[in-house]
């Protein structure tokens, strides 16, 4: 009797999107841990981030209403777990405009302000940013492990 190989399943758009998410965000969080002898959180609270693995990567431009920033580097910044639930906009705002000016920010929310919502995912686009960034956030993992 020969066996017949299973012909592996397909993961869905909605799994791969939540493997990537999982990848980029602890990419992101490693990164200002080595990046940075101090991170605090994005929101402005005045809270102290002491653990890359006990803090949030907060979306600026929420991932639900513009999807094509859900990567984008320049959207996603290390937050206490208590700010990134409560999700004060507007400090967010506030500390954003602080770190880097208004112009920086008006860029960043024009750049995605035309495709809001109208985002169409495919397997390969998914499948590459879960390669890179689970690559990276090994890297900045091993870097942060070491200091």
């Amino acid at each position: 009797m020969v066996r017949k190989k299973r012909k592996k399943k397909k993961k869905t758009i909605a799994s791969l999107k939540r493997i990537a998410r999982g990848h980029f965000q602890r990419y992101i969080r490693y990164k200002y841990f080595n990046e940075n002898d101090i991170v605090e959180c994005v929101y402005g609270c005045g809270k102290v981030l002491e653990d890359p693995k006990k803090c949030d990567g907060a979306h600026y431009l929420k991932a639900e209403l513009y999807a094509d920033a859900t990567f984008d580097e320049d959207n996603v910044w290390p937050s206490c777990k208590g700010c990134n639930i409560r999700d004060p906009l507007l400090e967010y705002r506030k500390n954003l405009i602080k770190r880097h000016g208004e112009e920086w920010l008006n860029r960043l929310e024009n750049k995605y302000e035309l495709h809001k919502g109208t985002y169409k995912w495919d397997h390969k686009y998914l499948n590459e940013i879960i390669s890179k960034y689970k690559s990276l956030s090994k890297q900045e993992k091993n870097k942060y492990d070491k200091k």
